[in-house]
């Protein structure tokens, strides 16, 4: 995955969206770009069962989103940002819009600068599952990692500017 290029989409995301603190409002992001937002609960039974057989999670129809609203508030969430991420990277890559939900989720800029960088305070933060907390943070070392071997040893522009958008202090 190009980081340069992700932290690019998400960083055009939060411009057009107003994002400027977390935990982002994932509803709010799906509105702003245009689309609907549906429960799968509030669907008809039909349509509730072709959801079902497309994601347990959440499936996109052209501009209206479903999610499935009997998962943890934490999985809607990354479920939202999964399919959006389809649509900004323009990519039918289930690894890469699991990248965009992740990362615009929880900028690893944003994990860096965060005191202290454990589970629990990435948990509450960007309001993700511990699991995925525990993956973020085995992922900022290998950000941090990435940093380390660039001449100049700094994050990408976008990633910069996201930190600059987002007032993150340090």
């Amino acid at each position: 995955m190009d980081y340069a290029y992700l932290y690019g989409k998400i960083l055009e995301t939060y411009r057009k969206c107003s994002v400027n603190s977390f935990p982002i409002d994932c509803f709010d992001i799906a509105q702003k770009l245009g689309f609907s937002v549906v429960r799968y609960s509030d669907l008809d039974s039909a349509k509730r069962i072709a959801c079902l057989k497309l994601s347990h999670d959440a499936c996109l129809i052209k501009r209206l989103l479903c999610y499935n609203d009997a998962v943890l508030p934490e999985r809607i969430r990354f479920s939202l940002m999964h399919e959006i991420g389809h649509i900004v990277l323009e990519t039918n890559s289930e690894k890469e819009a699991d990248a965009f939900a992740s990362h615009i989720l929880a900028p690893r800029i944003a994990v860096h600068f965060m005191y202290p960088k454990t589970v629990n305070n990435i948990h509450d933060t960007f309001g993700i599952s511990y699991t995925a907390a525990d993956i973020v943070l085995e992922n900022h070392r290998n950000w941090l990692f990435a940093v380390s071997q660039r001449i100049p040893r700094l994050p990408t522009t976008p990633e910069i500017e996201i930190k600059s958008l987002l007032n993150i202090q340090k």
